[in-house]
């Protein structure tokens, strides 16, 4: 139970339906001020099924009371599935968990020595330190080879965990933690290929490097759903997103692209293509809201035009061409070395035909989409080597 109290003395009992004492009487430590939240155990309980009631008696006052939660014990989590990371087993220090530290910092959820936090999404293990780790009682459905998915969040670069099977199997290898932006900044990471046997087990999530706060696990052979629908940008920034491998070399790009019909002199959209070390200009002290190396393809109300950033911007080329805004355009860029070739509409007969001859050219990065003062849509984007 929630309990807050400046006072020692306090006592409790819980009743069930008026008649049986649940609990008998329960001391109530000082929790060092009516603003320190602190969870008091009441003890192993056996309540019947079904319908009843809980008187909780006052036996000797004063303290606050702010909720009763109760947890059943060592219950085996499902898997495939997902295990909360605040449901490791009972038994305490060495046998459920091993903490750095004494006591529950936040006196969250549990009256054990592991810290727990509450955040918008739940109750979540927190200040996960290296050396700790947590034990799970799992029973596993069906014996198979799985994804693993851990939910996280942390500010720091340096954290590691691995999982183990009964203790002795490593299930997981060390698998890094990247620093997600924050501690209120939840990412989810993901491990392949995890073999687990069928049948009752139990699993140990190994903090190898803190720290990093951990909400969840899951195991699962969810198939990858690739997202559908259309890429839009709003009529103002610079708006960018980048895949694949800065390894690429030579490659095709399509995509159908469409300005929209308000799109005002100087804006555009388009394909990016070579690109490597993209950012949003914020990170580093940059001071600049677009940021990347590569190239650009893209259209304007005014026609075609080939571009090259480098922390900087180069304009290389244009072809004239009217009646782009408002009307979806089929634009396709043909890399091979440092020539460049650039279709719209006809996709026999480049627009532009360039061959950067500069020192300065790339010629392996990544690709992507980008729009600049322009309210765009880009959809169906492929890459093809």
């Amino acid at each position: 139970m929630r309990i807050a109290t400046a006072l020692s003395g306090g006592k409790i009992r819980l009743w069930l339906d008026d008649t049986t004492d649940l609990t008998g009487v329960v001391d109530i430590p000082n929790t060092g001020g009516w603003n320190n939240w602190k969870n008091i155990k009441l003890g192993n309980l056996t309540p019947p099924e079904g319908d009843h009631t809980i008187k909780v008696e006052i036996v000797n006052g004063e303290y606050d009371f702010a909720s009763l939660s109760f947890r059943t014990l060592n219950d085996s989590k499902t898997l495939p599935g997902t295990v909360l990371a605040v449901h490791y087993m009972n038994g305490g220090e060495g046998v459920a968990y091993h903490d750095n530290t004494p006591d529950n910092i936040r006196g969250l959820y549990r009256t054990d020595d592991v810290d727990i936090r509450l955040l918008p999404e739940g109750y979540t293990t927190g200040w996960n330190q290296t050396g700790e780790w947590l034990k799970y009682n799992v029973n596993v459905a069906e014996a198979g080879t799985y994804k693993l998915d851990l939910r996280v969040a942390t500010g720091m670069d340096t954290g590691k965990v691995r999982l183990w099977l009964d203790d002795s199997t490593d299930l997981t290898g060390i698998i890094d933690v990247p620093n997600t932006g924050g501690f209120q900044e939840w990412k989810t990471i993901t491990k392949e290929g995890v073999t687990l046997p069928a049948g009752q087990h139990n699993i140990k999530v190994e903090i190898v490097t803190g720290e990093f706060d951990f909400y969840s696990l899951r195991f699962h052979n969810d198939p990858v759903v690739p997202k559908q629908g259309t890429y839009k940008s709003g009529l103002r920034g610079y708006p960018k997103a980048v895949i694949g491998d800065s390894n690429w070399t030579d490659y095709m790009v399509e995509a159908d692209v469409k300005l929209g019909a308000n799109t005002p002199a100087g804006g555009g959209a388009g394909i990016l293509f070579r690109v490597n070390n993209p950012a949003d200009g914020t990170e580093y002290n940059q001071n600049r809201d677009d940021f990347l190396q590569g190239y650009m393809a893209y259209l304007t109300t005014d026609g075609v035009h080939l571009g090259k950033f480098n922390y900087n911007f180069e304009h290389l080329a244009a072809a004239a061409k009217t009646g782009l805004a408002g009307e979806w355009q089929d634009m396709k860029i043909v890399t091979s070395g440092t020539r460049i070739q650039v279709y719209v509409g006809d996709m026999e007969k480049p627009v532009i035909d360039y061959t950067d001859r500069s020192g300065t050219a790339f010629i392996h990065g990544k690709a992507g989409v980008r729009s600049f003062n322009s309210e765009s849509y880009i959809d169906n984007f492929t890459v093809t080597p």
